[in-house]
């Protein structure tokens, strides 16, 4: 069950990495500074 957990977990991080990526691509052309400061 623990190895079923992983799986889902490491593709929900594989997902939100990806969906933050072109978050920050999107931002970074009109917001990048207030995105930097937050992270």
């Amino acid at each position: 069950m623990s190895d079923k957990m992983d799986k889902a977990e490491r593709r929900e991080l594989k997902a939100r990495n990806k969906a933050t990526k072109l978050d920050k691509k999107s931002k970074s052309l009109y917001n990048q500074k207030t995105f930097v400061n937050k992270h």
